[in-house]
Parts: C-alpha cells; structure tokens; sequence
C-alpha cells in the first residue's frame, strides 16, 4: 500500500489496483503533482507513465484511443506525439494576386 502523498490519498490510490498500467498526466512538468506521481511510480508494482505539460489535443486522443491502444508505453508515445502536433503558431502569409492574360 502506497502512503499518501500530497493531494494523493489512499482511497484515491487504492482505486488503481485493478488497473493493469496507469498513465498519468500532469499539467506542468516538475510541478507538484508530477513530482508526487515521480515518487508513486517508484513505490508501485505495476507499469506506470508520467506525462508533464498535457494539453487538450493530447486529452481528447486519449480519451478516443484509450481502449483501442492496449499497450501502455504506445498509448503514452501516441499521447506525446499528438501533444507536440497540437501546439502551432500562427503565421500570416501574403498571397499575390496574378493575372492571367489570356482570360482564364
């Protein structure tokens, strides 16, 4: 049994004994919740994922294929990669107009 840690109690942990793996996923890497699942992952039997820095592309795949990826450690490589997808900047680009001589 896991001792409580931070905002983790023990009936909250307690409800991940019947999972096979666990990926979690935090808001900020190195903040307070992923340091508390850092110290989790290293007191548990069982396959766990961390991810920091989670945005909502990553949740709503996730939420999608989580019953369809069954392999832990390729849920959480897909979660990484449409995380990084999903975060763009925007750039205006000038179009030129050209017009055609011969009318088409």
């Amino acid at each position: 049994d896991v001792k409580r840690k931070g905002a983790f109690s023990n009936s909250t942990l307690n409800k991940l004994n019947n999972c096979k793996s666990i990926l979690a996923l935090t808001d900020l890497a190195g903040g307070s919740p992923f340091k508390t699942l850092v110290e989790i992952k290293t007191e548990i039997d069982k396959p766990m994922e961390i991810i920091g820095g989670t945005n909502l592309p990553m949740l709503l795949e996730l939420s999608m294929t989580k019953d369809i990826i069954g392999d832990l450690y390729s849920l959480c490589d897909s979660a990484l990669d449409i995380g990084k997808s999903g975060v763009v900047k925007f750039e205006f680009i000038v179009h030129e107009d050209i017009k055609c001589e011969d009318g088409i």
